[in-house]
């Protein structure tokens, strides 16, 4: 299996199941019209939506995302990838000391 991650936002329907696929995650803040496509990525498997993140405030005012991943899913990394893709660099290397 290959797993497409892709920059914005899915179709309302899509992401409507998506999350309703989903039991006991948060969905406030994911609104299609207010989104910035820029600051999204989705994640696909054979053309399903399997994982969908956001570009949010982390703690100390540094860039984290906010990331959401379909049951079955959870152990295939895909959140680290789509940090590698969306987050600047020094965030993700993390700092020595």
């Amino acid at each position: 299996m290959k797993i497409a991650l892709q920059v914005g936002v899915p179709e309302q329907e899509e992401l409507a199941a998506f999350f309703s696929s989903l039991t006991g995650q948060p969905q406030d803040g994911w609104n299609e019209q207010d989104a910035d496509t820029a600051g999204m990525i989705a994640a696909y498997d054979c053309g399903h939506l399997v994982g969908i993140g956001s570009r949010i405030e982390g703690p100390g005012h540094v860039q984290d995302l906010e990331i959401y991943i379909a049951p079955g899913y959870e152990c295939r990394g895909i959140g680290e990838h789509m940090k590698k893709l969306m987050l600047p660099r020094d965030h993700t290397l993390g700092n020595a000391g």
